[in-house]
């Protein structure tokens, strides 16, 4: 039996032949399903916008808040990170801090709020409402779970130490309990309405 000799190059020849064919035949669907898929993000990202607006204005109108013009850097921040935020916590959240930023009552004037919200899972905003509602400065006990890891990083909270001397050695040992820092503190009343009652 004679062996058959296929080159190499004849082989790639007919595999880019094959390949341009399909997409020939699948491109046109492709593109239409991706712009699809695109269309449907950017409405999904402008319906989280405009709910967003939507909620500082109604605290703008039932508060009868007083405005003033916003930082840009906290504005194209905000509409990024907003528009991606379906979480009704960090919702809330986000609308309020706005609000806060543009009430001309309140000298919110620290820029990188924007960013440290961005960077919070619902579950990590509710440990810092609770320590905000509950303890501000007292530390309560928490359990050592990735949402106090996170906001430990972030500078929100920190973990309460005890220290004692055993046969002149010094041991610093942690208490399971958090309190939020002096930073922490100040990033949840900015992102916070209605303070005068919560203080």
């Amino acid at each position: 039996m004679k062996e058959i000799n296929i080159k190499s190059d004849t082989i790639e020849k007919g595999l880019d032949l094959a390949k341009e064919f399909l997409q020939s035949i699948l491109k046109p669907s492709l593109d239409e399903v991706g712009e699809l898929f695109a269309d449907r993000v950017k409405l999904w990202r402008v319906k989280n916008q405009v709910k967003n607006i939507e909620k500082v204005k109604a605290i703008v109108e039932k508060e009868g808040i007083k405005t003033k013009a916003i930082n840009m850097k906290v504005l194209f921040p905000y509409l990024d990170a907003v528009a991606l935020e379906d979480d009704e916590t960090l919702q809330d959240m986000w609308a309020n801090l706005f609000a806060n930023y543009i009430d001309q009552e309140m000298n919110l004037t620290l820029t990188v709020y924007p960013e440290i919200l961005r960077q919070l899972s619902s579950e990590e905003a509710t440990v810092l409402q609770v320590l905000f509602t509950n303890s501000r400065y007292s530390p309560i006990p928490l359990s050592s779970t990735c949402e106090t890891s996170n906001l430990e990083r972030l500078g929100l909270i920190k973990q309460e130490t005890s220290t004692y001397t055993n046969l002149g050695t010094v041991s610093i040992e942690s208490t399971g309990k958090y309190q939020l820092t002096e930073f922490g503190d100040d990033f949840v009343d900015a992102c916070t309405r209605n303070k005068k009652s919560s203080m």
